[in-house]
C-alpha cells in the first residue's frame, strides 16, 4: 500500500502569496496616506433628520442594571461623545436604556437599545 501524498495545489499556494502581497500593499499604501483619515467620527450641519411617529407615546425605559465598572466606563464614553459634539444634553418624553457591549479583543462601546422607540417610529 502506498502513503497517500498530502494534497498540493500550487495554484492555491500562488493564491495565497498574492493575498499576502495585496494585503500588504494595502497597508502600504493606506500608511502612505495616513494624514487624510480622521480618526475621530464624521458629522455634517449640511442635512436635518426628523424621526416621524406613529403614535405620540412617549417611550420611558428604565435603565438596565450594569457593573460599577461598566457604569465608569460608560460615564467616559459619554463624555468623550460630549466633547466631540457627537451627543448633546437633552430633555425628552422618550427614553431608551444604554448598555455596554464588550467582545474579546475590542474596547467596549456604549450602544442604545432603540427597539421599542422602533416600534412606533415610521419608516
Amino acid at each position: 500500500m502506498h502513503d497517500e501524498m498530502p494534497h498540493f495545489n500550487p495554484k492555491e499556494d500562488d493564491n495565497k502569496k498574492q493575498n499576502e502581497q495585496q494585503i500588504q500593499e494595502l497597508r502600504d499604501l493606506l500608511l502612505k496616506f495616513s494624514k487624510i483619515f480622521f480618526n475621530k467620527p464624521g458629522k455634517t450641519h449640511l442635512v436635518m433628520h426628523d424621526i416621524q411617529m406613529i403614535e405620540n407615546t412617549p417611550i420611558q425605559c428604565k435603565p438596565y442594571r450594569i457593573s460599577p465598572r461598566q457604569t465608569e466606563i460608560l460615564k467616559t464614553e459619554i463624555d468623550k461623545m460630549l466633547k466631540h459634539k457627537i451627543i448633546e444634553l437633552g430633555d425628552s418624553d422618550y427614553t431608551s436604556p444604554m448598555i455596554l457591549v464588550e467582545v474579546a479583543g475590542k474596547d467596549p462601546r456604549p450602544c442604545i437599545d432603540y427597539r421599542k422607540l422602533n416600534k412606533i417610529t415610521k419608516t
